[in-house]
């Protein structure tokens, strides 16, 4: 192999790398923003932990 070769093969490593590392850092920050959703748009994803008791309603707020 020459080195014309090595630095192709080694850039298409970095870039897949760095895609990688891209869309890990994409999907972490989408499951904070879910994660720090206010109350009121839980409810509205998770209806079934609304709960009423005596009138009163109570809602539960789920943490993944």
């Amino acid at each position: 192999m020459n080195s014309r070769m090595k630095q192709q093969i080694s850039k298409n490593k970095a870039h897949k790398i760095g895609k990688q590392i891209d869309n890990s850092i994409a999907k972490s920050l989408t499951k904070r923003l879910e994660r720090n959703r206010p109350i009121r748009d839980k409810q509205t994803l998770y209806p079934w932990l609304i709960r009423h008791i005596d009138g009163v309603r109570l809602a539960l707020a789920v943490r993944n």
